[in-house]
């Protein structure tokens, strides 16, 4: 065999890399980087909102889903007012403990007039544009909100087996039958005609009396026995309510005691950049506050543009629901209660959004922002609205 020798000039060519060659490469390689960290920060982005999204769906929901709780137990063991007038629910101007001041503005929220200072729990016209980075190049408008109050007394109950006015009574012992130092009770009467709030002290376990003193009738004995108890009505200030002037002067015997009398109030405390805070205050013997502010009960949610609560009668004639406004509820009126509830998320979306209607106030089509038409993207800010029903049932004591 021979080999084959290569000719010279046959091997192919070595070289290196142009320089031209090396910048191209460099170029794509920066390009290639550039595009990848781009599009993991809009990943990110996108996490960070559809996270925020979320956060404000849950927040809102629970929100609406805790009052709307709290509206099924409104008038729960309280009695209607001397004049016949159903208690169990406030709305526009009321007074809480006498102390606190809620909705001063009262009257049916309208809307704002943007050439008038803002009162307490009404918005003022506030441009988005400067409440911050994340709600850029916002639109103006004008936001109005409800103050509810719910009174109920939905805790433990027992039977009045002696009623003494001024001095020891005593009502029946057992399980249901526990009450604490202080607690504001409703003393209701065995026919349910009478009833007025008080501050109960319990005392004693004992034998029941069957033959109570300055009684008209026997007292009752009770299965379990008796637990003696003192209460004192409050002071005009601090009083709820009573079906009749001098109701704790007509006679308990066999009535009932229901305690856990306690006012809920839910507001919205401007926060100043165009938004509130939904807050829920609690007034009962332990817990309250002197005034309408951030001390006064706990935040629920923020960020609310709009918190409207209207209440409803039915009108068995018309067969409709009349709005109730700010009239009194009477006696056996039926009761429907609309919450809608509007929440901004805390960041900015990639394009304007479109405004989100409102079907309670100002007026069934007026929108959120309310600049410009309701079909026109407006902020960046998504929103989230939240609207609830629930009838509620108006049994008196």
């Amino acid at each position: 065999m021979t080999r084959r020798r290569l000719k010279r000039g046959s091997r192919p060519a070595q070289r290196g890399v142009t320089l031209i060659e090396l910048m191209v490469g460099f170029t794509i390689a920066i390009l290639l980087t550039l595009a990848a960290v781009s599009f993991a920060a809009h990943e990110t982005r996108l996490m960070g909102i559809s996270r925020d999204r979320l956060d404000l769906a849950q927040a809102s929901r629970a929100a609406i889903d805790l009052l709307a709780d709290d509206l099924k137990q409104a008038g729960a063991g309280i009695g209607y007012q001397a004049d016949g007038t159903y208690r169990g629910l406030m709305l526009g101007s009321f007074m809480v403990d006498g102390v606190v001041q809620f909705n001063p503005d009262g009257g049916v929220p309208t809307p704002f007039d943007p050439g008038v200072g803002a009162g307490p729990g009404v918005f003022a016209n506030v441009d988005l544009r400067a409440v911050g980075e994340y709600e850029s190049q916002g639109a103006a408008y004008v936001s109005v909100n409800t103050d509810v109050g719910i009174l109920t007394a939905n805790g433990n109950y027992a039977t009045i087996a002696e009623y003494n006015l001024g001095g020891t009574s005593m009502y029946c012992r057992g399980a249901n039958a526990l009450f604490d130092a202080g607690e504001r009770v409703v003393l209701r009467s065995e026919e349910a005609l009478d009833a007025f709030n008080a501050v109960i002290t319990p005392g004693n376990d004992v034998a029941c009396n069957s033959n109570p003193p300055n009684q008209p009738t026997n007292g009752h004995d009770c299965i379990n026995g008796c637990t003696e108890f003192t209460f004192q009505v409050p002071p005009t200030v601090l009083d709820i309510f009573s079906t009749a002037p001098g109701a704790q002067n007509r006679g308990y015997l066999g009535g009932e005691i229901g305690g856990g009398l306690k006012t809920i109030v839910w507001f919205v405390l401007d926060e100043g950049n165009g938004t509130g805070s939904l807050r829920r205050a609690i007034f009962d013997a332990t817990t309250g506050c002197a005034a309408r502010d951030n001390n006064c009960g706990g935040n629920v949610v923020g960020l609310v543009e709009s918190f409207v609560v209207q209440a409803w009668t039915f009108d068995a004639t018309a067969g409709v629901w009349t709005n109730a406004g700010q009239q009194p509820i009477q006696v056996n009126d039926r009761i429907r209660v609309d919450a809608e509830l509007v929440v901004r998320s805390r960041k900015s979306a990639d394009r304007q959004t479109m405004p989100v209607p409102l079907n309670l106030v100002p007026a069934p089509g007026n929108c959120i922002p309310s600049t410009g038409a309701c079909n026109v993207p407006q902020d960046f800010g998504q929103r989230r609205v939240i609207r609830t029903s629930v009838e509620i049932k108006n049994s008196g004591i």
